[in-house]
């Protein structure tokens, strides 16, 4: 299990690093671990954290092969709920259904903070503000972004920090606070 926790890193790092090919294989070792330690949570949550990458790729298909592991509103601890509900979140965005998008982030981000993945909370919440702008509700975009940015500034994390500064930025761009959006941009 520990091995497949190594694993599971190096696919953040991957992440990170923009590596796709790392992502995978890295999440692949996971899940082959987890199964050995027959940690069953562990290998749900690799599962639907493959799914969050496959959206990219090709979300209606995706959306097929997450249907048939994990329902929409599937009952699962927050370690891995976080994970289905950010594919579902992704799927929904990506195939132009952003009002759902919102739905499956703001869940994302609660079982995120749920089960300490952090992180995790920081994306589902700037892609909620992302999606609540793309609908025009500029005020929620703002609400988010803010939760974003308090929660990353919380961490320290200086690369959250600039990714959350950015959100504000632009979403102050959107509601013509330019003054405002320049000091965060």
């Amino acid at each position: 299990i520990g091995q497949g926790d190594a694993h599971w890193l190096q696919a953040s790092i991957g992440v990170d690093a923009g590596d796709g090919e790392q992502v995978e294989r890295a999440l692949h070792a996971a899940l082959a671990q987890y199964r050995q330690g027959a940690d069953h949570q562990r290998v749900q949550a690799v599962l639907a954290r493959q799914f969050v990458n496959a959206s990219f790729r090709d979300p209606a298909a995706t959306a097929l092969q997450l249907r048939q592991v994990f329902a929409a509103d599937a009952a699962c601890p927050s370690g891995v709920a976080t994970w289905v509900q950010a594919a579902w979140a992704n799927v929904a965005g990506l195939t132009n259904d952003p009002g759902a998008a919102i739905k499956h982030d703001l869940q994302a981000y609660r079982e995120a903070l749920a089960s300490g993945q952090t992180r995790q909370a920081l994306v589902s919440a700037t892609n909620a503000a992302e999606s609540f702008a793309t609908l025009g509700d500029l005020d929620a975009a703002m609400q988010w972004s803010s939760v974003a940015l308090d929660l990353a500034r919380s961490t320290a994390w200086p690369a959250s920090i600039g990714f959350c500064l950015v959100q504000v930025g632009d979403v102050l761009r959107l509601l013509a606070r330019y003054d405002e959006s320049r000091a965060h941009l």
